[in-house]
């Protein structure tokens, strides 16, 4: 219980920090660390629908990137998400993309 009540307080001090306060909240040397990993997991070859519905469809349809049970995603995948997404996602790549890719 006193592990628990513990990162309460952390929790409250840490998101009532503001950003005048350049100290970091005290933390318990017994309690776990949480981190971020921020990771590239890929990019479309060109900045088009097709390309960029290839890539969706790769990468979406990894069961590790979408934790949902198959029969469910797949059709989702396939029947909304790429046809919506494909050409909206290909013209935000060409806002930002350069000739080298």
């Amino acid at each position: 219980m006193a592990v628990l009540s513990e990162h309460m307080r952390f929790v409250w001090r840490m998101r009532n920090m503001t950003r005048a306060e350049p100290q970091m909240a005290e933390t318990n040397k017994n309690s776990p660390l949480t981190g971020i990993l921020l990771a590239n997991l890929g990019t479309p070859t060109a900045p088009e629908r097709g390309p960029v519905a290839k890539f969706l469809r790769e990468f979406l349809s990894d069961p590790r990137v979408v934790d949902l049970p198959r029969y469910l995603w797949l059709p989702l995948l396939y029947l909304v998400i790429i046809p919506l997404r494909a050409g909206r996602s290909a013209a935000a790549y060409r806002k930002i993309w350069w000739p080298e890719g």
